[in-house]
């Protein structure tokens, strides 16, 4: 039997985290394609990078910030005006909350 690098248990996991619902074949063939994707990236581990600074972004660019200077601005009743409902100087918007069996 060959060494996984993702165990049943921490497959199952992660299984269960993504709320999947897989049959057992197809839990052992996504387990084996994962395993073999995770092996495939495991060879970075052998390579010495105690020499290189970490880095936060690959380009070496820094963020450019200006001053937060005010300036004017619509009034509510002009932010409001192509709204197509408002209430009480709001918008109105559908509801996105659903009731959700658990």
């Amino acid at each position: 039997m060959t060494s996984t690098v993702i165990s049943d248990a921490d497959f199952a996991k992660t299984v269960k985290m993504a709320k999947l619902k897989l049959n057992p074949d197809e839990a052992l063939k996504i387990h084996s394609q994962l395993d073999e994707a995770l092996k495939a990236i495991e060879v970075f581990n052998e390579l010495d990078l105690s020499n290189v600074e970490p880095l936060s972004h690959p380009s070496g660019l820094k963020n450019v910030l200006r001053e937060d200077v005010v300036t004017p601005s619509f009034t509510q009743d002009q932010a409001l005006q192509n709204a197509p409902a408002t209430h009480k100087g709001y918008v109105m918007v559908p509801g996105v909350f659903e009731e959700q069996d658990s």
